[in-house]
C-alpha cells in the first residue's frame, strides 16, 4: 500500500512540475458577418489547419466565437455557407479578433 502512495507522489510531482512545459496556445474570438438575403441563422464555425478541422463551434446569430488554438495559421469558415471564410495567424499568448465574412461572389 505504501508502494502505491509513492507511485502517486511521484506521479503528481510530475504533473505539476511539467504544468508550464506545454505548448503554449493563443485565442481567436469574433463574429460571424452575414452580408446575405438569409442574414439570421445560427452558423457553426471551424477552424482548420491545412486540412485538418481543429475546432469547431456552434454560435447563434450575434454571439461571438472563441478558440483557444496553437500558434500557427488557420482558416475560420462556417460550414454549409459559400463564400465565408477568413485566414487567421495565431500568436501564443495572445488574442486575434476576426470576423468571418459571408459574402455574395
Amino acid at each position: 500500500m505504501r508502494h502505491w502512495f509513492q507511485l502517486i507522489a511521484v506521479v503528481v510531482a510530475i504533473a505539476v512540475s511539467t504544468e508550464g512545459c506545454g505548448s503554449s496556445t493563443g485565442i481567436v474570438q469574433g463574429r460571424v458577418l452575414v452580408f446575405l438575403p438569409i442574414a439570421r441563422f445560427s452558423s457553426t464555425v471551424e477552424a482548420a489547419r491545412g486540412k485538418r478541422i481543429v475546432a469547431r463551434e456552434r454560435v447563434l446569430p450575434g454571439a461571438q466565437f472563441h478558440f483557444v488554438l496553437a500558434p500557427g495559421t488557420y482558416v475560420l469558415s462556417v460550414t454549409g455557407v459559400p463564400f465565408c471564410r477568413t485566414q487567421i495567424r495565431i500568436v501564443a499568448e495572445r488574442t486575434t479578433e476576426a470576423y468571418v465574412r459571408c459574402v455574395e461572389p
